[in-house]
Formats: structure tokens, sequence, C-alpha cells
């Protein structure tokens, strides 16, 4: 969506703190009275709430094996490629004036 920077985004408990407030063992929140970090988003892939998810680790030659997709066809949104380009499109334009904005500050 306009304005949406994923390297801003941090995800939200039902309570509004960020998960950063919530401690990482037990997921208490620090400023008030929550008792566990309960997600308030859901997956951009599946719709699902990020307690429903695992944390899975697969190489590349493991998906392969099993003919699951990897690479781009891998990507979030690879069922809807306009709109998958067009949000990779936008993290490189993003990248690009990060690293613009950094060249400057250096050139200064």
């Amino acid at each position: 969506r306009k304005g949406f920077d994923v390297n801003e985004w941090r995800p939200l408990c039902k309570c509004r703190h960020p998960h950063a407030l919530h401690s990482a063992d037990k997921k208490k929140c620090t400023t008030c009275a929550c008792g566990k970090f309960i997600s308030d988003f859901a997956c951009l892939s599946c719709d699902g709430k990020w307690e429903e998810h695992e944390v899975r680790y697969e190489s590349e030659e493991d998906r392969k094996s099993d003919d699951k997709p990897v690479g781009e066809d891998f990507y979030p949104l690879s069922d809807v490629p306009e709109i998958q380009q067009e949000f990779l499109k936008q993290l490189a334009d993003e990248e690009a004036k990060k690293k613009a904005e950094e060249a400057a500050k250096e050139g200064t």
C-alpha cells in the first residue's frame, strides 16, 4: 500500500504495542498487562496469524527435490505476478534511494 515501508514496519500485538516491547521468552508485554504477544496482522501469503506459523529452513536443493517453488516463484504474491513485480520494483527503488542517500552523506 502507498507509504508502506517494509523496513520500518513493526508487528503489533492486539494490545497495540510492537513485538519489541514483549519479552522474547514468555512474550509478555513490558508496557501493559498483556499476558503474551497475539498478532494483530495477517500473513501476506496465507492470511493466517503469526501464531499459526512455524519457522522452517529449507535449502534450494531441498525445495527442488520436493518439487516446491524456488527463487522468484517462491516469493510472496507469486500467484499474482503483476502485484509481485510492483512490490519487488518498490523494494529495489527504496534500496537504490537509501544507497544514494548514504553515498550523498559520505560525500559531504
